[in-house]
């Protein structure tokens, strides 16, 4: 896993100096660290997400994951307001992906607070994207 990760670091930082504007190259950059426990990098490009003003609908959503990662690193103690909303638009923008980092994420962070049934149903929601849905894109 930390190989993909790493390779995947490469790739979106090789996006980004060739002057791509895609905002979806963020979320590689911000979790693929948070991943590889490189947690100030993963917070610094959230960060520089959340500075930029995307045009794209869809830097909506992965605006709402930047603060989600940046959450999840202070340990702030509610993120539910911020995962409700990441989840009730999930069905309108399937084209960005971001099942698998949020249900990942939320797993990670509700084992941290001891919240073992609300990571459970997180990774229940995981498992069943990539049973289901995974291969419908």
């Amino acid at each position: 896993m930390q190989e993909k990760d790493e390779q995947a670091l490469e790739y979106a930082k090789q996006a980004l100096s060739l002057g791509s504007t895609f905002p979806d190259i963020y979320i590689v950059l911000a979790f693929s660290n948070y991943r590889l426990h490189q947690f100030e990098l993963a917070r610094q490009f959230a960060i520089e997400f959340l500075e930029k003003n995307f045009e794209e609908e869809r830097a909506v959503l992965i605006g709402l994951f930047m603060k989600l990662v940046l959450a999840v690193l202070d340990q702030e103690p509610d993120i539910a307001s911020l995962a409700s909303q990441i989840t009730s638009l999930l069905p309108d923008f399937r084209a960005v992906e971001l099942e698998i980092p949020f249900y990942s994420l939320l797993t990670d962070y509700y084992k941290s607070q001891n919240d073992f049934s609300r990571a459970l149903d997180a990774q229940d929601k995981l498992v069943s994207y990539l049973k289901f849905n995974f291969n419908f894109h």
